[in-house]
């Protein structure tokens, strides 16, 4: 199983998507993030990608959620999802994706993973959560999930 993030800056109603250019999310929109480096704790990474990918440093990042991924019926991989309220720079195209701002209510989920229609909402809600996305092994299409919300005293030690 890998580690991964995902870090999302939210500010004055908007949302930061990147339109990945190459991995697994190729073509789709999504939050910067990645892997997890020896050594690295999940919120650096967070930080860390989101530079790498966007330009655009997160400010008051706050871990909110944990999804684990399942393909073929295995566990592949378990995401860290962070929301930062504030930020500095300014987004850049990079290798990694084309970054854009989008309107709260305009976040285009027809073309992110089928999974990002489920759980954003409930981070869109200042909730704190945890989810399994079952895909085939293809990863294309989701066979199914569960998805709960965490109390915030729970939550406090995820960071």
């Amino acid at each position: 199983m890998k580690d991964v993030t995902l870090l999302y800056v939210i500010k004055d109603g908007r949302i930061l998507l990147i339109k990945s250019k190459r991995g697994i999310s190729e073509g789709k929109w999504n939050g910067p993030g990645g892997h997890i480096e020896k050594g690295e704790s999940p919120a650096d990474a967070a930080i860390r990608e989101t530079i790498e990918e966007t330009g655009v440093t997160p400010l008051g990042i706050k871990h909110v959620g944990r999804n684990e991924f399942y393909i073929g019926g295995e566990c592949a991989m378990e995401a860290h999802i962070f929301v930062a309220n504030d930020f500095s720079g300014t987004p850049t195209e990079t290798d990694e994706g084309v970054p854009e701002w989008f309107p709260l209510d305009g976040i285009p989920l027809d073309a992110m993973w089928p999974d990002d229609e489920i759980w954003i909402p409930v981070m869109l809600e200042g909730k704190s959560f945890q989810g399994k996305f079952y895909y085939d092994d293809g990863y294309k299409n989701m066979l199914g999930y569960e998805i709960e919300e965490i109390k915030r005293k729970e939550a406090a030690g995820w960071k």
